[in-house]
């Protein structure tokens, strides 16, 4: 690799990482570029060599934030054990203090209108949701699989609106295993009558 080609990924990297931070710890609409070029240690005209606008900015750190973590891959295992399998892999990404994090942000800041939210929705959790949208059509036969697929996914992430709220702390894979069971036995259920 090339000296500038080395320099360029590495300033980037270091912008990109800069407005993670930011991001995550002051929110998107209190980030500035100032503030990104300050904690990268590049002035603020690299930072727009590199990204155009703060937007771009924060796109490329929800791309690299969904990128962390593997789309559930649905085997051959039975319905009910792939949909468990499943929600523990969903269930424990969504636990990580940074997606916690991102979430608090997006709900506090996604409001009237902002692109924020449809950045989010497009990003991560439609990413998310449409291999259990698959299986649920083509595995269960499941009329209206993604309406399905939104039920499920808020059944197992009802786990985590009390730690948002810090009424309670992190589960423990143990918990994280009982409530995807629950969850998708339910699902399971409520399924057969539809």
């Amino acid at each position: 690799m090339s000296k500038a080609l080395e320099n360029y990924k590495t300033k980037r990297e270091s912008i990109i990482k800069a407005g993670r931070e930011l991001f995550l710890s002051h929110g998107y609409t209190r980030t500035s570029m100032d503030e990104v070029a300050k904690t990268a240690c590049v002035t603020k005209q690299t930072v727009y060599r590199y990204f155009v606008s703060k937007s771009d900015l924060f796109a490329e750190v929800i791309s690299q934030m969904s990128k962390e973590n593997d789309t559930y891959v649905f085997g051959d295992l039975s319905p009910e054990k792939e949909l468990v399998k499943f929600g523990i892999q969903f269930v424990t990404m969504h636990m990580a203090k940074h997606r916690l994090e991102l979430f608090r942000m997006m709900i506090a800041e996604s409001g009237d209108g902002s692109e924020i939210g449809s950045m989010f929705k497009s990003m991560i959790q439609d990413a998310r949701r449409k291999p259990l949208t698959v299986f649920l059509a083509d595995r269960l036969n499941v009329k209206d699989a993604d309406r399905m697929a939104n039920m499920l996914i808020s059944m197992l992430l009802s786990m985590r609106s009390p730690i948002l709220m810090n009424t309670r702390s992190i589960p423990d894979s143990a918990e994280i295993e009982r409530h995807a069971e629950t969850c998708v036995k339910l699902f399971l259920n409520g399924v057969k009558g539809f």
